[in-house]
């Protein structure tokens, strides 16, 4: 994990404008708490270029590594009710480390019900990395993990 001052926190305008947001609502998407939260996690100098929205975590593509951010819940108040307060580096994986990238469709959940549209796996300096993307619909196609993927495998550090 990257080790930084804890009073260190990127400028999101800088950090974050060329990304390219995958999935999610379109509302959340600049929302600038949100991109204040996301930048956090980027090391000075650091370019986000892709964000795709995964189940039960947030996965940032920069150029130098991809981002696993599991979000922080906080239980507040006699109901337990959950308050967001963040997102928490759960791994890294820097660029170029990765000796396989698969994709495979997520079963379907009891019902028939849709819990999924592609799962993910990167192996990378003997670990395995699972993910599952939301499902597909207008803001999230196969075309876009595709790009996602491709773009991670890449040796290069730019968007192409």
């Amino acid at each position: 994990m990257s080790v930084r001052p804890s009073a260190y926190v990127a400028d999101p305008d800088d950090a974050l404008a060329a990304a390219l947001f995958l999935g999610g609502r379109q509302d959340d998407k600049r929302d600038p708490e949100r991109l204040h939260l996301l930048a956090e996690h980027l090391d000075e100098g650091e370019r986000a270029l892709w964000i795709l929205p995964c189940r039960s975590t947030t996965l940032i593509l920069t150029d130098r590594r991809l981002l696993d951010l599991k979000p922080q819940l906080v239980a507040h108040g006699a109901w337990n009710v959950m308050k967001f307060e963040g997102f928490s580096l759960h791994a890294e994986i820097l660029r170029g480390t990765a000796s396989a990238v698969r994709r495979r469709p997520v079963p379907l959940g009891p019902g028939g019900k849709v819990v999924g549209g592609e799962m993910l796996e990167i192996v990378s300096q003997g670990k395995t990395f699972t993910f599952v993307t939301e499902p597909y619909g207008e803001s999230l196609t196969p075309d876009d993990v595709t790009h996602f993927l491709a773009a991670f495998s890449s040796p290069e550090r730019t968007k192409g």
